[in-house]
């Protein structure tokens, strides 16, 4: 995908605000807060693309996408469902928020950087196969390809979590 360089920014993972999208290693991650075992709020990297592990912020430099650039998801391959999503898939909630279906774990994160409950993994709906756009202050796409592509089912044929 051909983008211009300046809608990213060099950072520092604990400094972005949640719901920033960045990279790192190759891997796509979004700033967020989790609740840990104990219930702690943790400052995060939410992994995004399968491969993508999590790691301790602290000092953690990475490139981000730039303010007043945003993101969205877009479905590219079927919708399934209902039933349980299949990890590193989208998944809508039942108050139809767009979530991203975590790796390993059944947890479902926003893309705002929290944690979901509103998902009934039953009468779920979800994209294995979707990409990330990017969009600029106006919501228009900047570029002409998605960003990046996630195929979670590939990515487990393939052996990846």
């Amino acid at each position: 995908m051909s983008i211009k360089a300046n809608i990213f920014q060099p950072a520092k993972a604990i400094d972005l605000k949640n719901g920033t999208l960045f990279t790192l290693e190759e891997q796509w991650y979004v700033r967020g807060q989790l609740y840990n075992e104990q219930r702690q709020l943790l400052e995060s990297a939410i992994p995004i693309t399968p491969g993508a592990e999590h790691f301790d912020l602290n000092g953690t430099p990475c490139l981000a996408l730039a303010s007043p650039y945003s993101f969205e998801c877009r479905v590219i391959g079927p919708i399934r469902g209902p039933g349980l999503p299949v990890p590193a898939s989208i998944t809508w909630s039942v108050t139809s928020e767009v979530v991203y279906t975590r790796p390993g774990i059944n947890q479902f994160m926003t893309f705002a950087g929290g944690q979901s409950k509103e998902v009934n993994t039953r009468e779920t709906f979800f994209a294995s196969h979707w990409g990330v756009w990017v969009l600029d202050a106006a919501g228009n796409q900047v570029g002409d390809a998605p960003l990046f592509v996630v195929n979670a089912e590939a990515s487990k044929d393939a052996g990846t979590p």
